[in-house]
């Protein structure tokens, strides 16, 4: 039998009774084995055994009724394991500032979660609410199935998805000397459909914004060879080298539920020089996000979901970091550079967010690209101006 797990304020009489007479009963109803820390738990420390309920359970039913912060805490850790799909999450109503019933001065949902789907229940429609958690329930598992796992089993199964392409664009392109690459991977929890491939193809060639500018530029060219897209059971590939001066290296996988790889040799025109440019990196960046946000609201991805979005750096150590200026002046003054040889960053953000904290998320995912250079004043100095500059001219 599969496995549920509840989360909600203990010892609260309202609750306790809610619990027995309601989510139990819903539970057994969708046949799932339902487990509260309080009644199930084997002699082991307290945070220990919720951990594992998370981690192990199907659905995660989230009553954050009377605000209490262990509640937030597990729906965080639940989150944190990228469980999106299986935490369902209710209150009483009154907890909503869209209640008439609402107190602004009692216990409220938090704001980072007053986005989220929230099934809210009253005593005396507890009927309506029974059938639409019902009803939620059976469409998160039917989604889970789907999926053909849950939570981190999920998170690794996709893992292993991305180290699998990554270990393979590496190794083809690797041998050739002296590059340095960018690698982005993209995933979204939120979205449960999947697409045909030849259908992923042609929205990405039919994309409009920043279509000559990375990774657009390289996606959208013509179907022939060597862009040719190649045509697998759940996946599209595109790789190819332009031959050159700088034998420019591009790889990308998409599968058919929209997890996105890319690999991408550095796009500086002197990176033979070991050169790289401050703008550059921060447009590569913008361009990323820019061709996230079409790409997903193109197959209809709500506005409120999460997009997961992570950027690793391989053989920095073997370039320097010039500023713009630095650039157009054509000489080199206080270059940076690192030691380190390969990083990696990662932020999760809501699709709704992008344009509004544009500058915030660039930042975010060039923290440490800048850290590492010991750059990070310039971070929060003159990045603001790159993108707002950057954006103006392209939009």
């Amino acid at each position: 039998m599969k496995k549920a797990f509840m989360i909600m304020q203990i010892g609260n009489p309202e609750l306790d009774d809610m619990y027995e007479s309601i989510y139990r009963s819903i539970a057994q109803e969708c046949r799932l084995k339902i487990f509260r820390v309080d009644k199930d738990n084997e002699g082991d420390m307290i945070k220990k055994t919720i951990d594992k309920y998370i981690e192990d359970a199907e659905i995660i039913i989230a009553d954050l009724t009377n605000e209490r912060p262990s509640c937030y805490h597990e729906v965080g850790y639940a989150y944190g394991l990228r469980k999106y799909l299986n935490v369902i999450l209710t209150i009483r109503e009154d907890h909503l500032p869209t209640s008439d019933n609402f107190d602004n001065k009692g216990p409220k949902i938090h704001f980072d979660l007053n986005d989220y789907p929230i099934i809210p229940w009253k005593k005396n429609k507890i009927d309506e609410f029974k059938k639409l958690l019902t009803q939620e329930i059976n469409r998160r598992l039917s989604a889970i199935e789907k999926k053909g796992s849950i939570g981190t089993s999920i998170k690794k199964d996709n893992e292993e998805w991305f180290l699998n392409h990554s270990s393979k664009a590496l190794n083809e392109f690797g041998k050739l000397e002296g590059k340095g690459f960018i690698e982005v991977d993209i995933y979204s929890n939120s979205l449960v459909n999947t697409f045909r491939q030849d259908k992923i193809r042609d929205v990405i060639m039919n994309l409009r914004n920043f279509r000559n500018r990375f990774p657009l530029a390289y996606l959208a060219k013509l179907n022939t060879s060597p862009y040719e897209w190649k045509f697998f059971q759940n996946e599209i590939i595109k790789d190819f080298v332009i031959e050159g001066r700088n034998n420019s290296c591009f790889y990308a996988a998409i599968r058919r539920d929209l997890y996105f790889f890319i690999l991408n040799s550095f796009t500086e025109t002197n990176e033979v020089e070991g050169i790289l440019y401050t703008d550059t990196r921060v447009h590569n960046i913008i361009n990323i996000i820019q061709f996230i946000k079409d790409l997903y609201k193109k197959f209809g991805l709500k506005d409120q979901s999460v997009l997961n979005i992570r950027v690793k750096y391989y053989n920095l150590n073997k370039f320097k970091l010039l500023t713009t200026f630095e650039r157009e002046i054509g000489k080199e003054l206080h270059p940076f550079i690192t030691n380190e040889k390969n990083i990696s960053s990662e932020i999760d953000v809501r699709l709704n967010e992008i344009d509004s904290n544009l500058v915030k998320i660039v930042q975010d995912l060039l923290t440490d690209f800048f850290v590492i250079y010991d750059a990070a004043d310039y971070l929060d100095k003159q990045v603001p101006e790159i993108i707002n500059n950057y954006m103006k001219n392209n939009i």
